[in-house]
């Protein structure tokens, strides 16, 4: 495979609404249709999954960008689920309700917790490093496993998460 110019490299190809159809396979994969040639299994990624969730989605195959979608508010309600369905599966991040136990030891902590998707047990390294505090007060906090877990308001946390967390904040 030949090597892309520069200007093929840098030219960013914008999905515009008009011109593109997403799809559901009968596998259950997304597909889409982009003026004319169809991409029958893609994969979606945010460029910034913290700062702005519905602007500039990755449209990919396995081997190559197919384009970037500026801001998935302009497409139509049925192609925006679609999306946003695929959106989710690569960003699944249940919501941390409570704790039952937070530990630490040399470096990592070890949470035993109460999501909005059931009970779960993480570590995290370093939490400093895998600790994103969002300017709404929300906070990401991500595992060894590369998992993010969401704390919808350290304000409103209950208190073992509090206690932790505010040695760092």
């Amino acid at each position: 495979m030949m090597e892309p110019s520069i200007k093929e490299a840098v030219d960013i190809n914008y999905l515009r609404p008009d011109k593109t159809k997403f799809y559901k396979t009968p596998g259950g994969f997304l597909g889409v249709i982009v003026d004319g040639k169809d991409y029958k299994r893609i994969e979606t990624y945010r460029c910034f999954p913290i700062k702005n969730e519905n602007k500039y989605i990755s449209i990919r195959t396995f081997e190559e960008e197919i384009g970037i979608i500026e801001d998935l508010n302009e497409f139509p309600p049925e192609q925006r689920e679609l999306i946003e369905e695929e959106l989710e599966k690569r960003y699944f991040m249940p919501k941390i309700l409570s704790a039952k136990s937070i530990k630490e030891e040399f470096g990592y902590s070890y949470w035993d917790v109460t999501t909005d998707r059931g009970d779960r047990n993480f570590t995290v390294h370093d939490i400093s490093s895998n600790m994103i505090v969002k300017p709404d007060g929300s906070i990401i906090l991500m595992d060894i496993d590369g998992n993010r877990y969401f704390i919808e308001d350290i304000e409103k946390a209950d208190d073992k998460i509090r206690k932790i967390l505010d040695l760092w904040l």
